[in-house]
């Protein structure tokens, strides 16, 4: 049968992948996402845009949420000391908190600076707006829920026994005082000192003067007090008109109106202003760089944090113009750009401990003014309000899942209910038995259970048996008398997961080093052992070795094997075979050359074109048996009907390598591929990119759920092939370095042969030597 696809593939370098215009500066995207408790969501943003890869962290909070407020965190020791983001969450058991203003640093002081904008905690004026800079504020005024971001402007002055006046410069910054600066309590024990020309005047919380020094060290400051100083070459208001034992008064009034402001915190320029991005800032800071930033929705009441990694090849970092778009992105209305660079830092609660989330640029973590940190009122013990299960979605129809039913207080948090009166019903799929599943049908299922007036429900999605399994850890080690519950994860034919039981299984051990009881594994004698779980017809193995022993193998699973892979005629018109083959190798020796020639002759016989995968591939070889072949160098996308074939380069370890238009048309060209879809790699493990291999996933899962049949071939040191999710990936070694050298066998040598009789697909492992 004449085959119609060796025209086309024979000329398919002159072939263009399909037009695509990107109309986002977002090209792709992962998130991560954990609740930290009810109403406050945690999110791990990675992003490919238009000019490289992002990191972004953001914490969502809900104001209204049961026990969820912000709060400025700042150092136990005082206004003018420094502390890290993270330290500061520790101290105050902050649920997460970024780092806010910006600060100016005390020279030859390491340790010690000030706020450059406005901060308020609890009610209480602790600095106030800078003079120099247009800066801005997010802030809350009592009574009212919402948080508002606004540039404040102070009007302070001071008032001698004498009835004269004078303005006050600003609150708690150090300074040049080249004009009265109020220093309270909240700024640490002692002022700032009067050396070098200065003076200073203690004021006790009645407002009398209890003390006046000139070139003196620093002075208390009385509690609930203030000292006033200046610089006596530009102000001698302080020197003239203030004395030991006079009562004098300073007055603070703002726009918006201090008196007014429960929480307060500065920053930089707005980013966001109802919901658009600002042609011009009145505070930026240029370029692409680590980023922080808060942001609240049109009602005011969900804020968002966030810090952007930069400075880095994974995470260029943003500038103020890109920030206020992502703010945007994450649902905001308002948003307020943080001091960045190496001040970027996000502290997050995970279970009680409190981790740094992203990767500071300055390799450590840098002391800065203040944070904004995320609250939680939540009493601990609060009793449960509704119920729930703790439950995988899915499960094997001949396995079962525990339900772990558990009480959910109002913070949506797991709190203690007696569970021993539950009582279980299903829709009749299933059976439950002590709390466990046992689905019967394969399909849906719904699962209720009342307990202590409390209603827990969920719906399970019930696979076919499973077509393999494998230990999530095949090697473990144990002390006697330790034990261990493994984590199963099977598989259906069509790549679907769930976890597996370990008494679901027939379990037998070899060696008397450990027990099996129910779940779990136990230590018993020194040793090592393999504990086999057999289901059906498919087996797991993983080695434990007790109190030292040497480790030994772990045989080899038992599966189903893939019903694709086999062989098929080619019946249908149109039907047509291709060949993929994976490392070759350069021409030394008469070995190499019987092995090249077997294999190209093997492939060039039994299909209709070739293609060649591998970090090595030897095109002059190729060039003297096959002009009809396909290499994964370079981007392309080609096929005609049903089919299309993609070669996506990935030979340096990652996909991306500064051309951002290779995602764009790779996914474009998967979302508008034909029922067949095959995509060539050179290298099987896709990308160490993290995220590039979470995005490809993504990509091809979602071809293989609107019905297309998805292939990858990758290159590679093994023949091997599973189905994930829907999608086959076929890894194929070729003709690795060291067989024949180091005792490989030649015979491990095989290429894939790919029979497409219309969308009917299958493949096969073929050996180059025999047959």
């Amino acid at each position: 049968m004449k085959k119609r696809m060796v025209s086309f593939i024979a000329i398919f370098t002159l072939a263009l992948s399909s037009s695509f215009i990107a109309d986002a500066a977002v090209l792709n995207e992962v998130v991560e996402e954990r609740e930290l408790i009810g109403g406050v969501t945690y999110k791990h943003i990675q992003r490919l845009e238009d000019y490289g890869w992002q990191d972004v962290y953001a914490v969502q909070a809900d104001l209204k949420a049961p026990g969820v407020k912000l709060e400025v965190l700042k150092s136990q020791n005082g206004e003018s000391f420094l502390e890290n983001t993270y330290q500061m969450a520790v101290d105050s058991g902050a649920l997460a908190a970024v780092n806010a203003d910006f600060f100016a640093a005390k020279r030859g002081q390491s340790g010690r600076g000030s706020a450059v904008g406005v901060e308020v905690r609890d009610g209480k004026l602790t600095s106030s707006a800078s003079v120099t800079e247009n800066m801005n504020t997010f802030y809350k005024v009592f009574g009212d829920e919402r948080f508002y971001v606004n540039a404040f402007v102070f009007n302070m002055s001071v008032t001698a026994a004498n009835g004269k006046t004078d303005k006050i410069k600003v609150v708690n910054k150090y300074d040049d005082l080249t004009g009265i600066v109020m220093y309270t309590d909240d700024w640490g024990e002692y002022s700032v000192g009067s050396k070098g020309g200065s003076i200073e005047v203690a004021v006790d919380e009645n407002g009398t003067v209890v003390n006046k020094v000139t070139e003196s060290d620093p002075i208390v400051i009385p509690k609930g007090g203030y000292v006033l100083a200046s610089h006596m070459s530009y102000n001698t208001f302080l020197l003239d008109n203030v004395n030991i034992g006079d009562v004098i008064s300073v007055d603070i009034q703002s726009t918006p109106d201090i008196n007014y402001i429960e929480t307060a915190v500065g920053g930089g320029g707005i980013i966001l202003s109802e919901g658009k991005v600002p042609s011009k800032f009145s505070h930026n800071i240029s370029g692409r760089n680590p980023r922080s930033a808060v942001g609240i929705d049109q009602t005011g009441t969900v804020v968002t944090i966030v810090a952007v990694d930069g400075r880095r090849t994974d995470s260029k970092g943003m500038t103020q113009t890109e920030l206020g778009y992502l703010m945007a992105d994450l649902g905001c209305y308002t948003a307020l750009n943080f001091d960045g660079g190496g001040s970027t830092l996000m502290a997050v609660d995970n279970n009680g401990e409190k981790e740094v989330v992203n990767k500071p640029s300055d390799g450590g973590y840098r002391k800065v003014t203040n944070s904004l940190g995320i609250m939680t009122t939540a009493e601990d013990n609060a009793p449960a309000t509704r119920a729930r299960f703790n439950a995988q979605d899915n499960v094997f129809v001949n396995a079962s899942v525990k339900l772990n039913l558990t009480g959910v207080d109002d913070y949506n948090r797991q709190a203690a209910i007696d569970t021993s009166s539950a009582v279980y019903a299903t829709d009749g799929t299933g059976t439950v038995s002590d709390g466990v599943f046992y689905p019967s049908k394969t399909g849906t299922s719904y699962v209720t259970a009342e307990c202590g007036g409390f209603i827990a429900e969920k719906t399970f999605t019930v696979l076919p048996a499973p077509r393999e399994m494998n230990f999530k850890e095949t090697k473990i080690t144990l002390n006697s008398g330790e034990s261990y519950t493994p984590v199963i994860i099977g598989k259906d034919a069509n790549g679907s997961k769930a976890e597996i039981r370990l008494s679901d299984a027939v379990v037998t051990v070899s060696g008397g080093a450990v027990t099996v009881s129910g779940d779990a594994i136990t230590a018993t004698a020194p040793g090592a052992a393999v504990v086999t779980a057999v289901l059906g017809e498919i087996s797991a193995n993983m080695a434990v070795m007790v109190d030292g022993a040497e480790e030994i193998a772990v045989p080899d699973n038992i599966t189903v094997p893939d019903t694709q892979n086999t062989y098929k005629d080619l019946t249908e018109e149109g039907a047509f075979r291709f060949s993929v083959f994976g490392n070759t190798r350069d021409v030394s020796t008469l070995f190499d050359q019987f092995i090249m020639n077997n294999a190209l002759y093997k492939m060039k016989l039994s299909s209709d074109f070739q293609v060649f995968l591998g970090a090595n591939v030897n095109t002059k070889e190729i060039e003297k048996v096959s002009s009809n072949y396909v290499l994964a160098k370079n981007y392309n996308c080609f096929g005609d009907g049903p089919n299309t074939f993609i070669t996506l380069p990935n030979v340096s370890g990652k996909v991306y390598t500064g051309d951002v238009s290779v995602w764009s048309k790779f996914q474009n060209d998967v979302k508008n591929a034909g029922q067949n879809l095959f995509i060539f790699l050179d290298r099987n493990f896709i990308s160490n990119n993290q995220v590039e291999f979470l995005s490809f996933t993504k990509t091809v899962n979602a071809a293989a759920q609107s019905g297309k049949n998805v292939y990858v071939f990758g290159g590679g040191f093994v023949n091997q092939n599973t189905v994930d999710d829907g999608v086959r990936y076929i890894n194929t070694a070729g003709v690795f370095p060291s067989v024949a050298i180091d005792g490989t066998s030649p015979s491990y040598i095989k290429y894939v042969l790919v029979t497409i009789n219309g969308n009917e697909v299958t493949y096969e492992y073929r050996p180059i030597i025999g047959d």
